[in-house]
């Protein structure tokens, strides 16, 4: 997780977000269009990810998934607030990302960026096949999933996503890029290219694993988009 240095600096970056926000295209609602799940796990593959049918989830993460837990160890992501190795509280359940972001990438790389190579777990898709930024969310912007064909939100749904953190470029992810292309200057290259486009970390707030059975994620369900505005009376 990263910090601004200071209030002021919160207030002028997130200005450049709404900036940003405001071209982002993001819908009302939206269409699980891929499912993936963590593939090879030697070497720099471990992000790696393969197409499946369907992903088995609680609010502890995928099931089988490297992520499934409560708790996880500190790394250099959080050495801004803990030695590396602190036990904290897990957040990266799930990792969701757009075609468009997908494209983005490709375009500026100069090849193919596939949710695969990139580690995510679902595609999110507009609607009404329109382009849209997903990595341009908002934070604790909530994810309401529900069966295919439906224009209500149910209550309960299938299970709810909630937006923890924006991705950014990582050495291990842009390895992998460049030894699938060939082309080694990608490593960095993918570092300093993929600070907007990368997609989104999501934490699973429903369903529980004590009160409910995992939910089943699957191609073709509804995604109610929601933009938080905090806790009310």
């Amino acid at each position: 997780m990263k910090f601004y240095p200071t209030l002021n600096d919160y207030i002028t970056g997130q200005q450049a977000r709404l900036a940003i926000l405001a071209t982002a295209n993001l819908p009302e609602q939206g269409v699980i269009t891929r499912v993936l799940a963590a593939g090879q796990t030697s070497g720099n593959a471990y992000s790696l990810t393969q197409e499946v049918d369907r992903l088995s989830i609680d609010c502890l993460g995928i099931l089988a998934d490297r992520h499934h837990r409560s708790f996880t160890l500190s790394t250099g992501r959080e050495r801004e607030l803990y030695h590396k190795g602190t036990s904290i509280r897990e957040h990266r359940h799930i990792f969701a990302v757009s075609g468009y972001d997908c494209r983005v990438l490709s375009e500026r790389l100069g090849v193919a960026i596939t949710p695969e190579l990139l580690g995510a777990n679902i595609v999110i898709e507009r609607d009404d096949g329109q382009d849209y930024s997903l990595t341009a969310a908002p934070q604790e912007t909530y994810f309401v999933i529900a069966p295919p064909g439906i224009s209500q939100q149910p209550k309960p749904p299938i299970a709810v996503l909630v937006r923890h953190a924006q991705q950014e470029g990582c050495g291990v992810t842009g390895k992998l890029i460049a030894d699938t292309h060939g082309k080694p200057e990608l490593t960095k290259k993918f570092v300093d290219e993929s600070k907007t486009h990368r997609g989104i970390v999501c934490r699973i707030e429903y369903p529980t694993p004590v009160e409910e059975q995992p939910a089943v994620l699957q191609p073709g369900q509804r995604v109610f988009f929601r933009y938080s505005m905090g806790i009310t009376p």
